[in-house]
């Protein structure tokens, strides 16, 4: 049932959190450092480029070098609320459409992949429609200074916005967000319900002891699954260029 769906979903974001956290800092914090003026993190640079760079290593050494696993870990609560309710959300809206979508004699593993990729679809919508404003907090905290922090905590942190930028703060950024969370939970389900088919169609194949068979039946299975898989290569590539592109259209 959906309180099922919802506490699996939930319970596999709080184990994904343990990774997540430090992962997401780091790049918080290589995004934000140049707007809050850290320079002495300029000094690490590729031994071959006379240009300077915010690196990886410098972020740790400068800041996590000095606050340990403490500061690894910045805005571990409010980023546990967020996996907590959003991947409780995510799999159980995933799970419900695609029931919903289903035929009444079409089976789990014979799904269409459209059906797959719509209701991945919306599940990644609604996990960041649902989920944006408490990630708008968990990044304010996880960008703010250690030495001088602006807020005291995540509670603190929606005052201010609320005081200063008003509801409009919970909202910013939110449409591409949501934009590249489409298509990108959308393959991410089409390729995670090919692949269920494939192990579902081996396993009667071995079970079946149909050896003669076997060539027969996957061959044209062999074919199918190449071509979608170059689909999903061709999609994937495209749309990396077309980050590529927007990242050098926004640097000017």
């Amino acid at each position: 049932n959906a309180n099922q769906l919802f506490l699996a979903g939930a319970m596999s974001g709080i184990a994904n959190a343990v990774v997540s956290i430090p992962v997401e800092h780091l790049r918080i914090r290589m995004q934000v450092y140049r707007c809050l003026g850290v320079s002495n993190l300029l000094k690490y640079r590729f031994k071959t480029s006379k240009t300077e760079f915010i690196t990886v290593h410098g972020i740790v050494s400068q800041d996590f070098g000095v606050h340990g696993v403490t500061g690894l870990y910045k805005g571990t609560a409010v980023t546990l609320v967020r996996e907590f309710y959003c991947y409780g959300i995510y799999f159980a809206v995933y799970d419900l459409a695609l029931r919903a979508l289903r035929g009444p004699h079409e089976k789990p593993n014979e799904v269409a992949l459209w059906k797959a990729g719509f209701s991945g679809a919306l599940a990644g919508f609604s996990y960041w429609f649902f989920g944006y404003p408490v990630d708008i907090v968990k990044t304010r905290l996880q960008a703010d200074s250690f030495e001088n922090p602006k807020y005291r905590n995540a509670l603190d942190c929606v005052r201010q916005l609320l005081r200063t930028e008003g509801p409009k703060a919970f909202t910013k950024g939110m449409l591409p967000c949501v934009a590249r969370s489409l298509p990108a939970n959308s393959l991410g389900f089409i390729t995670y319900e090919k692949r269920l088919a494939i192990q579902e169609e081996c396993s009667l194949i071995e079970r079946e002891g149909a050896r003669k068979n076997s060539a027969t039946f996957n061959r044209p299975l062999e074919q199918k699954d190449l071509r979608i898989a170059g689909y999903l290569v061709v999609i994937i590539y495209i749309y990396g260029v077309m980050i590529v592109i927007l990242g050098h259209i926004i640097k000017g």
